[in-house]
């Protein structure tokens, strides 16, 4: 008997973790804008959100990327992070004029006519730490230094970085974007003519709002069990959608300019007239020193030179699927102003079936609608607007609304600020239910602080293990993710992973890498 329950034990022992082993297992890493911020405070030693950036996550071989879009002025969806207010931001070396200038302003052309800056890390923050970035990047332990610094400091920091004028330029991988470009732009010529995007979706609009106009949906009641922390179930709710506008188009014959070359490459066109065309004076450099000395006839050496100069400029979001396809897993976050960007995405997707996506986006709003009833009879909830939550998002944009039973099944996550009171966990709930959202996405600082959440009577402090049982209860996933000024630390990360988390979107992804390697091989 003895023996028998011996064995049983060491039985149960084995189940354990065996499961413990799956769950961890299952946690993906995605890398933040690729592999990691390059703005001030960045650890990147490539520009965020480029070309390459997205093929050092490629070759790390990691699960996919985490990047950020937005919709020009004539409609073209581009891949950039931007300032928090819409501006360019500060990794371009863009001119006086346009620093000024929102991103929603400007066409693709314009845009795509700045080159990378070197990343901060290579440059000012290097000079910041005082120490070489391999080894920065490789000291793991060493303390936090930019993330403590005050706000003045930190506009210090930005304001120098902008003054830096040394344009990015990396010579040592032309060879393995030449291989890129063999394997997937010349072996395969129908690639020459890859969808490049939502370039008619004008003519489409009326039509796509109709299907994606959702119907009165009925809330469903949220079974969170006795774990919740106000003690109450999410009553059944009827939450109408609102009418979504139709945002006008300027003119549909606008041809979308994905070429930073001045002008199309044809048979006739000499070499010498390449050369002039091209408007990007680091890009001329670029040819005339490196690509011009390949052993390839004229029009090989240009069409080479158009993919390569891609990897120097903002990219278009079909630039980034044509070049790494279905290798990676996209994780979509929806930015600016335009409340009609889901449907420009949409109309591009729609065009690769076979790659995994997600939406996901700071720009929602609270859709409990009893929230409203429990301001007016609660003296404590008063001082929060819950009406305006997120309360970052103060013009109350909607990026997720007309995504929130998108026809080609995409997933949908909201994200949450780490600075912020969050609602109740049944608003939480609500709300997710409302946008179909089956993920929810938290800053690495939600632990590192307590978590803070308005109930009915007062505010409750709950942990970071509590939240995330809850979420997983009710069968939601949970990204965490690593700001533009974070400092990926190994024992935070560690910390996620036995927690079970679903997802990480780190700055580091090698650091990630290891972390995740330890605890399966534990």
């Amino acid at each position: 008997m003895i023996t028998y329950r011996r064995m049983l034990g060491v039985l149960v022992l084995a189940l354990l973790q065996l499961r413990y082993c799956m769950n961890t297992m299952s946690t993906t890493i995605v890398g933040h804008r690729g592999c990691g911020s390059s703005d001030p405070g960045g650890s990147s030693v490539y520009p965020e959100n480029s070309l390459y950036s997205f093929k050092k996550a490629l070759d790390n071989k990691i699960d996919g990327v985490e990047l950020d879009v937005w919709l020009t002025k004539d409609n073209e969806v581009v891949v950039i992070h931007g300032t928090d207010d819409g501006l360019l931001g500060h990794t371009l070396l863009n001119d006086k004029t346009s620093t000024a200038k929102y991103i929603e302003e400007l066409t693709v052309k314009e845009i795509q006519s700045y080159h990378y800056k070197e990343p901060w890390i290579l440059t000012k923050g290097k000079e910041f730490y005082g120490k070489d970035v391999n080894v920065i990047s490789n000291e793991y332990e060493e303390e936090v230094k930019y993330s403590t610094l005050s706000e003045n400091q930190k506009l210090e920091k930005v304001k120098e970085y902008d003054q830096y004028i040394k344009a990015y330029q990396n010579v040592e991988e032309i060879d393995e974007l030449e291989k890129i470009f063999k394997e997937y732009f010349v072996n395969d010529e129908s690639d020459e003519n890859k969808v490049e995007g939502a370039k008619s979706l004008e003519d489409n609009v009326d039509e796509i709002v109709e299907e994606e106009n959702i119907e009165e949906e009925n809330i469903e009641e949220e079974n969170v069990h006795e774990e919740n922390v106000d003690g109450e179930s999410i009553e059944e709710k009827n939450i109408k959608e609102e009418n979504i506008e139709e945002a006008s188009v300027d003119d549909p014959n606008v041809e979308a300019s994905t070429d930073m070359l001045g002008k199309e490459i044809d048979e006739n066109m000499s070499e010498e007239e390449f050369v002039k065309s091209i408007q990007c004076e680091h890009c001329k450099s670029l040819y005339v020193n490196y690509i011009s000395k390949k052993n390839y006839d004229v029009k090989r050496k240009m069409l080479l030179a158009k993919f390569i100069f891609k990897f120097y400029h903002v990219p278009l979001l079909t630039d980034i699927l044509n070049t790494y396809k279905n290798k990676l897993t996209y994780d979509i976050e929806l930015k600016g102003t335009k409340e009609n960007l889901g449907l420009y995405l949409l109309e591009i997707l729609k065009n690769y079936k076979d790659y995994k996506f997600k939406f996901s986006s700071f720009n929602w709003v609270l859709q409990d609608d009893d929230i409203k009833k429990k301001i007016f009879k609660n003296k404590n909830m008063k001082n929060i607007d819950y009406a305006s939550y997120p309360y970052d998002n103060l013009k109350k944009i909607d990026l997720l609304k007309v995504l929130r039973k998108n026809k080609l099944n995409i997933p949908v996550a909201l994200l949450f600020a780490d600075d912020e009171v969050m609602p109740n966990l049944n608003s939480i709930l609500c709300t997710m239910k409302y946008y179909n959202a089956d993920w929810a996405h938290f800053s690495y600082r939600l632990y590192k602080k307590p978590i803070i959440i308005n109930c009915n009577k007062k505010n409750k402090t709950i942990s970071v293990d509590y939240l995330v049982k809850i979420l997983h209860k009710n069968n939601k996933k949970i990204m965490i993710y690593w700001g533009t000024e974070d400092k990926d630390q190994y024992d935070d990360i560690i910390f996620y992973l036995k927690l079970n988390v679903d997802s990480l979107c780190p700055n580091n992804i090698e650091l990630a890498k290891q972390a995740l390697h330890q605890v399966h091989n534990n």
